[in-house]
């Protein structure tokens, strides 16, 4: 319309960008080492599957896991599955930095780790085995599985 300014789309910013923001203006506050900020500036691994599975209605579908594990100083990585469809690299990168920091604050000898796959439970109905195959690729990929989750019966013998 004429006489009217354009309105710039807000783009939302992603999980990872906002922890890395924080992080780098603690790491200035208190005057954190370079070459520390260096090695919790990055995950340590990162694996992504993607795995058919076959639903309820017969029907096959792709779903996407993720698992990062960001730092291990403190002891092994703690962070569990989560099931949601708006699960990415991105989040899984975020929500393991957060663990890191969450586990050091607390005081609990534990890294940060966190996985996921992009799926809405509520609306897909997949046999429980395809999901269990899943979560072994992610728990049993190039990456040591996080112990502490216990998300499928398997997992504790991990």
């Amino acid at each position: 319309m004429e006489g009217t300014t354009p309105v710039k789309a807000e783009k939302r910013q992603g999980m990872y960008k906002v922890v890395m923001e924080q992080f780098e203006r603690a790491a200035d506050v208190m005057g954190l080492d370079p070459g520390v900020r260096k090695i919790l500036s990055r995950t340590n691994s990162e694996i992504v599957v993607h795995f058919p599975v076959k639903l309820d209605n017969g029907a096959i579908e792709v779903f996407t896991g993720y698992r990062v594990q960001h730092n291990n100083a403190l002891g092994p990585y703690k962070g569990g599955l989560r099931y949601h469809p708006t699960v990415d690299i991105d989040s899984a990168r975020a929500l393991a930095i957060w663990m890191t920091w969450k586990t050091s604050l607390a005081g609990l000898p534990y890294g940060g780790g966190k996985g996921g796959i992009e799926i809405d439970p509520k609306k897909v109905a997949a046999r429980r085995s395809g999901i269990d195959m899943a979560i072994e690729a992610i728990v049993t990929g190039d990456l040591p599985p996080d112990r502490s989750s216990r998300t499928c019966p398997r997992c504790p013998a991990f």
